[in-house]
């Protein structure tokens, strides 16, 4: 039998860390917003933009922060890539008839256009973003949605992010959870927060997840 793979996207399928540092770095000089340093910016990914705004600029000004961040993303210089091997993972798991979803914080257009930027949209028949799933990670509800647009099982389903936002939201869904800690949380977080299964590589991430596929055949 098929399972169902849900996958965070920046920092775990995409090498964007460094644009999002770059663009909010861009963003923040413009609004004012200075004395953050890249690891308080890093510790955000994973929110979604207007809960970053609102922590750095108080409430009510979470969508001003939001739209300028777009601003600078979009004329990022440095463009996003698959981090190596992942297409070839996830070609694997479609081949076996799995389904593939994504749970990300982005909005639909950043979503979307990182995906196709990457090579990966084809691969994905469900992408819940923050603009269709209101109940945001570290919260169930873009696991639970993934599983409900899916149809999928809690008992076949798996989490793959790299971040606490990732594993919290995996946990409270009821779900198995790989995390990565290539992305924007180190390995001893994760651990630390209780994750059982880290993965340090995409190479050990497919092998996880290949285990994960025979256990539930």
């Amino acid at each position: 039998m098929t399972g169902t793979f849900i996958f965070d996207l920046d920092g775990t399928l995409s090498d964007t860390i460094p644009i999002i540092v770059m663009s909010t770095r861009g963003a923040m000089a413009e609004l004012g917003i200075s004395g953050v340093s890249d690891e308080q910016i890093i510790s955000c990914i994973g929110m979604p933009l207007t809960d970053t705004g609102e922590l750095f600029l108080g409430a009510g000004r979470g969508r001003e922060y939001a739209d300028k961040y777009m601003e600078y993303f979009d004329r990022c210089p440095l463009r996003p890539r698959a981090f190596d091997g992942i297409p070839e993972l996830l070609q694997r798991l479609r081949d076996d008839g799995h389904t593939l979803c994504i749970a990300t914080s982005k909005r639909d257009r950043a979503a979307f256009s990182t995906l196709h930027d990457i090579g990966v949209y084809d691969y994905f028949s469900v992408i819940v973003t923050c603009e269709n799933c209101p109940d945001h990670k570290p919260g169930p509800g873009p696991a639970l949605k993934a599983m409900e647009l899916s149809r999928s099982a809690p008992e076949r389903s798996i989490f793959v992010g790299d971040s606490l936002y990732d594993f919290y939201c995996a946990r409270a869904a009821g779900i198995a959870c790989c995390a990565v800690s290539y992305g924007a949380c180190s390995g001893e977080a994760l651990a630390a927060a209780g994750a059982e299964l880290v993965a340090d590589s995409v190479a050990e991430l497919r092998q996880i997840l290949l285990d994960f596929a025979a256990r539930i055949d």
